[in-house]
């Protein structure tokens, strides 16, 4: 089971010293969060961490233990990824901006190769991987684990909003990230792992908003939809074109905190 965990949302650096009125939202493993914030400062940046832990065995619905199901080429043990995520906002004038976005992946990744397959051996196994390895001979030679902080794909995004509740978006992403990472022991990642797509990406979206007045800071809620066209990728790779639905609202507790709740679609 993938268990998505958003840590902070910070906002932020900002042109002027009064607060923005802030929105937050729900954008190879991410929370999908609808960050767009509709600010009035020229200038800012925000930050984001997300915790996501894939390291529960699972078939469909049926929790399974580790070599109850074999693949061909391997059994996967955990996939561990804390991301850190920079955001760049600016303004041009009140109908165009840009933003500037780019992510901090670091990811813990093990898995068992089977044997015979083309990965090579490692040679630098942890206590919990030696103990695996053990207890599943029979159908697998060895352990292989991958461990990095690397910064990801640049994404320059275009905004044009119509009206104060509804935005347009084209982006423009860039392989920026690493591709051809590879462990103590030499054996390249797969691409789905890397910190790079190595493709480049034509992300669209479009927004809307609606605001409730209240004392001390307006509520919200909003809606979005966003799909990402990626190009061919590495070795013969390709990820595939992405489609995100989000809806939410966001809950002015006092000026500087807000409750946010989010729904997701992928």
């Amino acid at each position: 089971m993938d268990r998505c965990i958003l840590w902070l949302a910070l906002v932020s650096l900002s042109a002027l010293s009064s607060p923005a009125t802030v929105q937050a939202g729900y954008g190879t493993a991410t929370c999908p969060l609808d960050r767009s914030t509709v600010h009035q400062h020229p200038l800012r940046l925000q930050i984001a961490f997300e915790h996501i832990a894939q390291d529960r065995l699972r078939a469909g619905t049926d929790q399974v233990t580790f070599g109850q199901i074999t693949r061909a080429d391997h059994d996967e043990i955990e996939t561990i990824n804390r991301n850190m995520r920079l955001h760049l906002d600016y303004n041009f004038t009140k109908r165009f901006s840009t933003t500037l976005s780019l992510p901090i992946v670091q990811r813990r990744h093990a898995h068992i190769a089977a044997a015979g397959h083309d990965h090579g051996e490692h040679k630098h196994l942890t206590t919990e991987l030696r103990k695996v390895t053990a207890l599943s001979q029979v159908h697998h030679d060895d352990a292989q684990r991958w461990e990095f902080t690397r910064p990801g794909d640049l994404t320059l995004w275009f905004h044009y909003t119509r009206s104060p509740s509804l935005t347009a978006s084209i982006g423009i992403g860039v392989p920026t990230g690493q591709i051809v990472f590879r462990n103590g022991a030499g054996i390249l990642a797969e691409p789905a792992l890397q910190p790079g797509r190595g493709t480049w990406g034509l992300p669209l979206e479009s927004s809307y908003e609606r605001e409730f007045q209240r004392s001390p800071q307006p509520s919200r809620l909003f809606a979005s939809t966003s799909y990402r066209v990626n190009s061919s990728g590495n070795r013969d790779y390709r990820f595939r074109d992405a489609w995100l639905l989000h809806a939410g609202g966001h809950y002015p507790i006092d000026e500087r905190f807000d409750l946010l709740g989010q729904f997701v679609s992928t």
